[in-house]
């Protein structure tokens, strides 16, 4: 196929959720080592998206998110939160701190719930079938999940996930 060809292409239309980054319908992963800010990166984008307000300089669409918070403990997550300035009578912004409520399939979730954007900040602490975060069969199978029900809701899946320790080479750069 020419450029030409690809382009001219039909597809779906998509709704953006942030910028040209982030629509409906898609499945992103944030990823790098413990520590860098993945966790408070993500609260930022949500908060501002609940909001329908610009984030990093670009536009978001005012919706509902659910985000699902295994990273750590309540107390670390009202910290996070009150340092975010959350309005805390905001009925957009659904939090769970376990993957209790989702005994059934885990999957079923976000179907049941219909948000239109979900964050899971920890995707190996929701997945009870990974034994080993660096099996390309085992990630795909679950990033295969997470895209059908992305597709099939039209809801926006954002993972967080750790890299290890110095599995992220740095360049240096001299001027």
């Amino acid at each position: 196929s020419s450029i030409r060809d690809v382009m001219n292409t039909p597809t779906e239309d998509y709704e953006f959720i942030w910028g040209a980054q982030i629509y409906q319908s898609s499945t992103s992963i944030i990823a790098s080592e413990p520590k860098t800010g993945k966790t408070q990166f993500c609260l930022s984008l949500a908060k501002a998206i609940t909001h329908g307000e610009e984030f990093l300089g670009m536009a978001t669409k005012q919706m509902r998110c659910h985000y699902l918070y295994l990273e750590g403990d309540v107390l670390d997550l009202q910290d996070r939160l009150e340092g975010l300035n959350v309005d805390q009578d905001n009925g957009l912004f659904t939090f769970w701190t376990s993957v209790a409520p989702m005994e059934m399939n885990r999957m079923e979730y976000i179907e049941m719930h219909n948000p239109k954007l979900v964050i899971i900040d920890m995707m190996l602490k929701f997945s009870n079938t990974i034994n080993d975060s660096n099996n390309y069969t085992e990630m795909m199978q679950l990033f295969t999940q997470f895209d059908e029900v992305a597709k099939s809701t039209k809801c926006a899946i954002i993972l967080t996930h750790h890299l290890k320790k110095g599995q992220v080479k740095t360049h240096n750069i001299e001027r």
